[in-house]
């Protein structure tokens, strides 16, 4: 029996391989052929590619940027959410309900990747655990973009005070990923 390789979408290398284009010249010097070759080449938005690709392309794409901003990784991670809610799938984010909001997004994952879910857990009103499960390539830049995705997500839902604070990351031998994440339930206007 063949081994399983983690596979990703097409959509998001395109969005690495986008930005990667600003840094070519610093990628043609640091990337391998077989990594060079998707800034060259046409990517399906809905084929599945090697996840380590993915990884190795965005921790990349990181290194390069890292001299820009502070953060990166948070940054990239908000960055991504708002581009995907903003102009992808705004349907996703409930207004006034971060929760809601948290659990659809969760629902994402498995369309994008092919190994690990999502699990949202409401610990009280403003908390919830976030987990990643059973992630074939957790790492520490992947956590700190999530940490960075997570906070914009409840932040569109109009949530206030937010913090959302890496708890376990499979980099550091943890057997999977996790955040928690407090907020200040946002006020529905309507109510």
């Amino acid at each position: 029996m063949q081994p399983t390789i983690a596979r990703v979408r097409g959509f998001n290398i395109l969005d690495v391989v986008a930005l990667l284009q600003n840094y070519r010249w610093a990628a043609e010097q640091e990337l391998s052929e077989h990594l060079l070759a998707y800034l060259d080449e046409r990517i399906h938005r809905y084929k599945w590619y090697p996840e380590e690709h993915f990884v190795q392309l965005y921790t990349a794409l990181g290194r390069f940027m890292e001299t820009e901003h502070e953060n990166i990784w948070e940054r990239l991670g908000q960055a991504s959410a708002n581009f995907i809610f903003e102009h992808r799938n705004p349907e996703i984010i409930r207004p006034y309900d971060p929760i809601a909001t948290l659990r659809r997004v969760a629902g994402l994952w498995e369309q994008s990747h092919d190994t690990g879910y999502m699990k949202i857990t409401s610990e009280s009103e403003g908390r919830a655990r976030i987990e990643l499960i059973d992630y074939a390539f957790g790492s520490e830049e992947i956590c700190r973009t999530s940490q960075g995705y997570f906070r914009e997500v409840l932040e569109m839902t109009d949530a206030t005070d937010v913090e959302v604070t890496l708890t376990r990351c499979q980099s550091t031998g943890d057997t999977d990923c996790s955040w928690t994440a407090k907020w200040t339930e946002p006020e529905d206007p309507s109510l």
